[in-house]
C-alpha cells in the first residue's frame, strides 16, 4: 500500500505489536502538522493553511489558499516553502492541494516532485483557469498532467477556450465533463477534437432521436472510442431480451448517428460501443472500422455487432 511522508511505515511495524502504540503514532503526526502549517501559515501570500499529517493508511496533505490574484511569482515561494516544512518533519513524500482565494473551485493537485518548472506550472494553470468559464483541477504527476474541467452546460464551450490556450502535448490529458456526458483527449485540444465533440453532442442527444444518448463519452488519442449509453423505454432489459429483432428499429436512428459523429476521425483507428443503462454492464454492440465483428465477442450471440457494421 502506497503513503506520502517517512512515518506510516514505522508506525505500521510498531501497530503490529499492539494497539496500545496508537497514541505514540499519532501523537507526533499531530505535532507535525501543527508545525508545518504554523510555518506555511507565515508565508506572505498565504490566507489559509490546512495540514493532515501521515498516518498508517493515508499520505500527508496540506491544502493552502493563496490572496486573490496571487502571481505566479509569488505562488512558487509557497510551494517552496511548503516542500522546506515538509522536509523538516521527515516527510519523504506529500499531496500539495492549492487554491486561490479568488476562486476556490480551481486547485492545482501536486506531490513533493513538484520541483523543477513550478513558475511554469503555476502560470500556466492559472492561464486555462481564467479561459474557461468550469471549476478545473490541475493534477501534476512525474509523468502526465491531467487538466480535469467541471464544464456544466459549457462543455463545447471550455473545450474550445481550452485549445485556443494552446495547453498540453502527448503527456497532457484533458477531460470535459458536463454530467452526464464526458469527453478526454490525451493531448493538446485540436481542430479534429472539437469537430469531434462538436458533432457528437450536437447529434447524440437531438431530440429528434427515438432514443437519444442518456450518456456519452468521448475518448480521443492516437485512436478514437465513443460509449454510447441508452435508457431504453420501460427500464432495463434483461441482455437476453435486448434482441436486434425487437429493438433495432429503436436504436437505428441512434446508432446511425453515432457512426456519422465519429467520421471524420475514420483514418484513425475507430471504435463505437453501445450499452444499456441500468445495473447490468452490457455492452451489447461493438463496431470498430479496422476490423469485422469479433465472434465471440458477445456470449449471448444476439447479433447486434454485425447489424451495427452493416449500417450505410
Amino acid at each position: 500500500m502506497a503513503t506520502w511522508g517517512g512515518r506510516p511505515a514505522a508506525c505500521a511495524a510498531l501497530l503490529a505489536m499492539g494497539v496500545a502504540v496508537l497514541g505514540a503514532c499519532a501523537e507526533p503526526a499531530v505535532d507535525e502538522a501543527q508545525d508545518v502549517r504554523a510555518q506555511v501559515g507565515r508565508l506572505d501570500p498565504v490566507t489559509e493553511v490546512e495540514v493532515s499529517g501521515p498516518s498508517r493508511d493515508r499520505g500527508a496533505v496540506v491544502a493552502v489558499v493563496l490572496e486573490p490574484g496571487t502571481s505566479a511569482a509569488r505562488a512558487v515561494t509557497v510551494v517552496r516553502g511548503v516542500a522546506r516544512a515538509a522536509a523538516a518533519q521527515g516527510w519523504s513524500s506529500y499531496r500539495l492541494e492549492l487554491r486561490d482565494a479568488r476562486d476556490r473551485a480551481d486547485v492545482l493537485l501536486a506531490d513533493e516532485t513538484l520541483r523543477s518548472g513550478v513558475r511554469r506550472v503555476l502560470a500556466d494553470h492559472r492561464r486555462v483557469a481564467d479561459a474557461v468559464l468550469g471549476a478545473v483541477t490541475w493534477r501534476v504527476e512525474t509523468s502526465r498532467t491531467t487538466v480535469a474541467v467541471d464544464a456544466g452546460g459549457g462543455l463545447l464551450h471550455d473545450a474550445q477556450e481550452a485549445g485556443r490556450t494552446t495547453y498540453g502535448d502527448r503527456a497532457t490529458t484533458w477531460r470535459f465533463s458536463a454530467v452526464p456526458h464526458a469527453a478526454t483527449f490525451d493531448r493538446k485540444v485540436g481542430p479534429l477534437d472539437l469537430e469531434l465533440l462538436r458533432r457528437v453532442q450536437r447529434s447524440l442527444v437531438s431530440p429528434s432521436l427515438r432514443v437519444p444518448a442518456a450518456r456519452w463519452e468521448l475518448a480521443v488519442h492516437d485512436d478514437v472510442l465513443l460509449d454510447v449509453t441508452v435508457d431504453l423505454p420501460g427500464g432495463p432489459v434483461l441482455p437476453s431480451d435486448l434482441v436486434p429483432d425487437r429493438y433495432a428499429p429503436l436504436l437505428r436512428p441512434l446508432a446511425l448517428a453515432a457512426r456519422a459523429a465519429v467520421a471524420p476521425a475514420l483514418d484513425l483507428s475507430v471504435t463505437v460501443r453501445l450499452r444499456q443503462a441500468g445495473p447490468v454492464a452490457d455492452v451489447f454492440a461493438w463496431w470498430t472500422n479496422d476490423h469485422p465483428p469479433v465472434q465471440g465477442r458477445d456470449p449471448l450471440a444476439r447479433g447486434w455487432d454485425r447489424w451495427l457494421a452493416a449500417l450505410p
